[in-house]
């Protein structure tokens, strides 16, 4: 849930996020400002429409076989205000925003980035660590590992 800001400049405002203090460069009355500072009235996991939201969990699902409620994805994501607005604005589709969220999953999971083509990590050593990691935090994962193009 978002705080409404203090001040009237808009510049440095402390925001609740999760329950944590954020500190959030530029913020206006009615909404947060996204990474194309635009304001984005819908800069939180429920305020984005219920379509992409589902979309998005199945496409990390499809990704990485680990299947995230919508509770334990509103925790991770919430605190990325830039990144909720521009999956308000730009969907799953979008590649920049949908490889900055499997890096936040990953980082979540694993405290690293999710590896990018052209680097040399094995992505089926990847996928293990990143499922087990999230079966330890008791998330759900999927039986069967997907299968990706890398991998064949």
């Amino acid at each position: 849930m978002f705080t409404k800001p203090q001040d009237d400049d808009g510049i440095g405002t402390m925001i609740i996020v999760g329950g944590k203090t954020v500190i959030v460069e530029n913020i206006a009355h009615d909404g947060i400002v996204d990474s194309d500072g635009d304001t984005d009235l819908h800069a939180t996991w429920s305020g984005i429409n219920a379509d992409v939201r589902a979309e998005l969990m199945g496409f990390i699902e499809a990704q990485s076989g680990v299947s995230f409620s919508e509770v334990q994805l509103a925790y991770l994501l919430n605190t990325d205000t830039a990144l909720l607005g521009d999956l308000s604005e730009w969907g799953v589709e979008d590649a920049d925003v949908i490889g900055r969220v499997l890096s936040k999953v990953s980082d979540f999971l694993l405290g690293r980035k999710w590896p990018t083509f052209g680097e040399n990590a094995d992505f089926a050593v990847f996928l293990d660590e990143l499922r087990s990691s999230a079966s330890a935090k008791g998330i759900v994962v999927m039986a069967s590992v997907p299968v990706h193009a890398a991998l064949k």
